[in-house]
């Protein structure tokens, strides 16, 4: 005689849907963001950290994190700085 197969358990998978992935929401403007907006294409003056001179340049472009600066000199190239690297910044005189 065979033995008798052991009892099954039936059991139920439920499917748990994922939240969908979504892009981060933008970061809000800082309080100087508008000030660097207006004085695009202008000549700014920048003080670096560890420096006491206000250096000239030209504001290409600002985000929330970096700005973008031309030389005064007619240099036509453009740098990248992080707003951590600055002190501060005024429209030229």
């Amino acid at each position: 005689m065979r033995p008798s197969p052991p009892p099954t358990k039936s059991f139920r998978v439920d499917l748990v849907s994922r939240p969908k992935l979504s892009l981060p929401p933008k970061p809000k403007k800082w309080s100087h963001q508008d000030e660097l907006e207006a004085l695009k294409g202008s000549r700014i003056e920048i003080r670096f950290v560890g420096f006491m001179n206000w250096d000239p340049y030209i504001l290409v472009d600002a985000d929330a994190f970096t700005l973008k600066l031309s030389a005064v000199t007619g240099d036509k190239s453009v740098l990248t700085y992080y707003k951590h690297a600055l002190i501060g910044f005024r429209a030229a005189r």
